[in-house]
């Protein structure tokens, strides 16, 4: 398939030796063109100042949908010290922020998507910053679409989705269920500039936490 010719010829470009011996083929460090959209974005967020504050309990995750393809993080966006720290990009290694981006993309132009941690100081800014905001309640889910696994954050997006095409979509969760904020745009560095508008205006305190 084509991401394996490309992955060869890779590995065989970026071959090295070991002392005398033979060639090598290098396996690392490889990204698909496909990908590379997606790569970018997270090598900015790997150095960006305070998105750790950002990573929920249940880490982030950052998909690109491109060709009918949904690339995601695998192993997801975790606190490294007082950064983030990434896994690799794959190709559907997301579940529910993948999810969720489908079915925004039904009634959208959005095409890539972020989880984040919910809290009101977040959504007050990203409000005054004039992004639009919509939300959902899980505990108003339909029982039977609460008891099939992967139907809850279709449901809330769609519902989100009836009327607007927000920036933003939260809830406040429910029973075993934690906050989240899903920011949306059109590819992954419309994602990253909303993410950058609303952290050069959230107030950090001296403890590198959220007030």
């Amino acid at each position: 398939c084509k991401i394996a010719n490309r992955y060869t010829r890779h590995a065989i470009e970026n071959s090295y030796t070991i002392g005398k011996g033979l060639l090598i083929p290098s396996l690392l460090d490889y990204v698909d063109d496909d990908m590379l959209e997606l790569q970018r974005a997270i090598d900015i967020i790997e150095t960006m100042p305070n998105f750790h504050l950002l990573i929920p309990e249940t880490q982030t995750n950052f998909v690109y949908m491109k060709d009918n393809s949904i690339f995601a993080v695998k192993g997801r966006i975790v606190k490294f010290g007082r950064y983030a720290k990434a896994g690799s990009i794959a190709k559907d290694a997301s579940k529910h922020v993948a999810d969720a981006l489908l079915t925004a993309s039904r009634y959208s132009n959005f095409r890539s998507a972020i989880n984040i941690r919910y809290d009101e100081e977040i959504i007050k800014i990203a409000k005054e910053l004039g992004m639009k905001i919509q939300s959902y309640d899980r505990s108003k889910e339909p029982k039977e679409l609460k008891d099939k696994e992967g139907m809850s954050i279709k449901w809330g997006i769609e519902q989100s989705f009836a009327n607007d095409k927000p920036d933003i979509v939260y809830h406040k969760g429910d029973l075993g269920k934690e906050p989240m904020i899903i920011i949306f745009g059109k590819e992954p560095m419309d994602v990253i500039n909303k993410i950058e508008k609303i952290l050069s205006t959230l107030q950090i305190d001296p403890n590198n936490s959220l007030p």
